[in-house]
C-alpha cells in the first residue's frame, strides 16, 4: 500500500474482496459537529463537495466526521503524506475500493472506461482528497469529468486552502455540487461553549460570545485560547486579553498563512495590514498596481479576510489576523533589506596613465543576511535537519503535523535562498544559526 494512504480495513465487499475504507480516527477532544455533516448533505444527489477555506479551520476533522457516518465504502487520501498528484491519489483511492484504473487512465478512452468500471460496482463510492492544495489544471479537468461520466456512483470531496480549477458552472447547473466555505466552518456561539467545556473550561455565555466574536469563529483560535483560559482558571481574563496571551495563535497564523504565501501575496497582506478596509482606491496607495490585481483574485486564495457585505470588492482583515500582520510588518521593517558590506583590499595593477590602482576584492568582507528572519520554530525545525531527522520524525518529536513541519522547512529554504536541505544547514552553520557541534 503507498505511504500516503493510511488504510484502516472496511467491512464493504466489492468485487470478491474486502475494500480497505479510509477515515481518520476522532482525535481526542474532538467535538462532534452535525450542523456540518448535514450541510455536506445538503444535497444528496451531489457528486463534488469542495471545502475550500484557510489553515486551522477544521477543514479535515469536519469531512472526516462526515465520512464515519457513511455506510458506503469511501478511501481517503492525505496531500501532506504524499507526493502524488491529485489525479494519482484518486486512482490509487480507487483501486481501494476495488476499481482499477485501464493502463492509460488519462486518455479520454481511458478515464471513460474507469467511469464504467465505477458505474459497474455495486453501490456509490466516495473519495476524499484531502489537503490537495495545488491541484494542475490538466488533473482538474481529469477529476471533472470522471465525476462527471461516473454519474451518481463517484461522489469525490476536495478540501484545500485555495479553490481548486475544477470548472464548477455545470456541477452548479447540475445540482450535483456542495461547496463549504469560512463561513460555514466558523463556530457558532454554542460550538465555541461546547468546545470550550470539553477543554475544562468554563465561562458564561457573554464571555463564550465575546470570545468567539473576537476570533470570528476561528477553530484553532478558539483551541489555543482554551488551552490559555485552563491554564489559567483563577484569573478572569477578557477576550482581548486572552487573544494576546495565546501566543500559538500568532505562531500558528505565521507559519501555517502568512508564510505559505508566494511573496508577492505576502508583501501585499503587510503592506495592506494597515488599512481597515480594502478598496481598490486604497490598495493601490499602499500596494501599487499589482495590489490590485492580487486584491481582485484574493477570495480564491481562503487568506483570512471577509467580503465587506454591500461593498463588491471590498474586504476587511479579521482584527486578531490584522494585529499579527501589522506587528510582522513593523518587525521586518527594521530589518535592513541592503546587508552592510565592507571592502578589503584586493590585488593592485598599473592603469594606463602609469598610476598604481587598487582593485576591489572579488568577495565582500562579512557574513550575508537573511531574505527574512527565521522564526523560533523555524530554528527549531533547522536543528533537526542538522540531525538528519525526517520530516515525519520532525512532526513526531515537535508534535505538529507533516503537512506543518513541510511549511517550516518551505520557508528556511525561501528565507536563506537555497533549494536543498543540506545546503540550508550549511550556511546556517555559517551565519551561527545552528550550533556546529550538538
Amino acid at each position: 500500500m503507498p505511504n500516503y494512504l493510511s488504510v484502516v480495513p472496511g467491512t464493504a465487499d466489492l468485487a470478491g474482496g474486502v475494500a480497505s475504507t479510509q477515515v481518520p480516527q476522532a482525535s481526542p477532544g474532538h467535538l462532534a459537529r452535525p450542523r456540518i455533516t448535514a450541510l455536506v448533505e445538503q444535497s444528496p444527489q451531489s457528486r463534488l463537495v469542495v471545502v475550500t477555506a484557510p489553515a486551522g479551520t477544521g477543514k479535515s476533522a469536519a469531512i472526516a466526521e462526515w465520512a464515519r457516518g457513511l455506510d458506503s465504502p469511501v478511501a481517503w487520501s492525505e496531500a501532506a503524506r504524499s507526493d502524488a498528484s491529485a489525479w494519482h491519489a484518486c486512482l490509487v483511492c480507487l483501486e481501494t475500493l476495488g476499481v482499477t484504473a485501464p493502463a492509460s487512465p488519462r486518455r479520454r478512452a481511458g478515464s471513460a472506461d474507469l467511469a464504467a468500471t465505477i458505474r459497474a460496482a455495486p453501490g456509490p463510492l466516495s473519495v476524499v482528497l484531502d489537503g490537495f492544495d495545488a491541484v494542475t489544471p490538466a488533473d482538474a479537468r481529469l477529476l471533472d469529468a470522471l465525476v462527471h461520466h461516473a454519474g451518481g456512483s463517484l461522489r469525490l470531496v476536495l478540501t484545500s486552502r485555495s479553490d481548486p480549477l475544477i470548472p464548477l458552472y455545470r456541477h452548479r447547473l447540475e445540482d450535483t455540487f456542495v461547496q463549504l466555505g469560512q463561513h460555514h466552518l466558523a463556530f457558532n456561539d454554542e460550538e465555541a461553549s461546547a468546545l470550550l467545556t470539553l477543554m475544562g473550561v468554563d465561562l458564561p455565555a457573554a464571555s463564550v460570545r465575546q470570545l468567539n466574536r473576537r476570533l470570528e469563529g476561528w477553530p484553532e483560535g478558539l483551541q489555543q485560547a482554551g488551552r490559555v483560559l485552563a491554564a489559567d482558571r483563577e484569573e478572569a481574563l477578557t477576550a482581548n486579553e486572552t487573544v494576546r496571551r495565546a501566543s500559538g495563535i500568532n505562531e500558528y497564523l505565521l507559519a501555517e498563512v502568512l508564510d505559505g504565501q508566494a511573496p508577492d501575496v505576502r508583501r501585499f497582506l503587510l503592506a495592506t495590514s494597515v488599512l481597515e478596509v480594502l478598496t481598490p482606491v486604497d490598495v493601490e496607495e499602499v500596494a501599487d498596481a499589482s495590489g490590485v490585481r492580487i486584491l481582485g483574485g484574493i477570495h480564491r486564495l481562503n487568506v483570512f479576510l471577509r467580503a465587506m457585505p454591500g461593498r463588491p470588492g471590498c474586504y476587511r482583515y479579521p482584527s486578531f489576523f490584522r494585529d499579527l500582520l501589522r506587528a510582522q510588518r513593523t518587525y521586518e521593517s527594521r530589518i535592513p533589506s541592503v546587508p552592510p558590506q565592507r571592502e578589503t583590499p584586493g590585488p593592485t595593477s598599473v592603469s594606463a596613465s602609469g598610476d598604481r590602482v587598487v582593485r576591489p576584492a572579488a568577495q565582500p568582507y562579512g557574513v550575508p543576511l537573511l531574505v527574512e528572519p527565521l522564526t523560533p520554530k523555524e530554528l527549531e525545525v533547522l536543528g533537526h535537519l542538522q540531525d538528519l531527522l525526517t520530516t515525519e520524525e520532525i512532526a513526531e518529536t515537535m508534535f505538529v503535523s507533516v503537512n506543518t513541519v513541510r511549511t517550516h522547512v518551505r520557508n528556511i529554504l525561501r528565507k536563506l535562498g537555497v533549494s536543498r536541505r543540506y545546503a540550508a544547514v550549511r550556511l546556517a552553520r555559517e551565519l551561527g544559526l545552528v550550533a556546529v557541534n550538538r
